[in-house]
């Protein structure tokens, strides 16, 4: 048995009767293919050294004016607290690591880096045209930026240059191993 004060029943009864009806059961975010695929990526960066940073972008309203709002006590200067965050069209994921020479260690530092700009996209997607060109202008002011649909290869032809490839297991190989190779090309 629960006992509860007659303001948290009053509560309570509220929340329910907000609720929505059930219906179809709707699909968990982290179950979604894009987000699958974000997991994949940090995980095989995570285990190859590399931080990655989630970057959000948008429009974001502190609670309170939110609550404010939908109470109906929202003012008209109620905007002014809104913050922008990032810049339209920016890459989700920032990832980076430090490369440590042989023999060191990484508390030694600052070690030079390496690091790329990435955005994940469900199988079949591509990035909106203005993710594409904040991506294209990372490129042109010297950085690694890209974007995958597909964590491996396996069973998908590629039709473009390693570098240029979508499917992060490519293109990882191709931009950051190739350069850990010996003079026969063997990793």
């Amino acid at each position: 048995m629960i006992h509860t004060t007659q303001s948290q029943l009053l509560l309570l009864e509220q929340n329910l009767a907000r609720t929505k009806p059930p219906g179809k059961a709707r699909t968990r975010k982290q179950d979604l293919p894009e987000n699958i695929l974000e997991k994949q990526i940090c995980d095989a960066l995570a285990w190859r050294g590399f931080l990655s940073i989630r970057q959000h972008v948008g429009l974001f309203v502190p609670y309170r004016i939110l609550k404010q709002a939908l109470d109906g006590r929202s003012s008209p200067t109620v905007l002014r607290n809104a913050v922008k965050i990032g810049e339209e069209g920016a890459a989700d994921w920032w990832s980076a690591r430090p490369v440590v020479p042989a023999g060191a260690r990484p508390s030694d530092g600052p070690w030079l880096w390496q690091g790329f700009y990435w955005e994940a996209k469900a199988p079949g997607h591509k990035p909106a045209p203005a993710q594409s060109a904040w991506l294209e202008r990372r490129r042109l002011a010297g950085f690694a930026a890209t974007w995958f649909n597909q964590f491996e290869s396996a069973g998908r032809m590629e039709t473009c240059a390693a570098k240029d490839s979508h499917v992060f297991e490519v293109w990882f190989r191709d931009y950051f191993e190739r350069r850990a190779t010996d003079h026969t090309g063997q990793l």
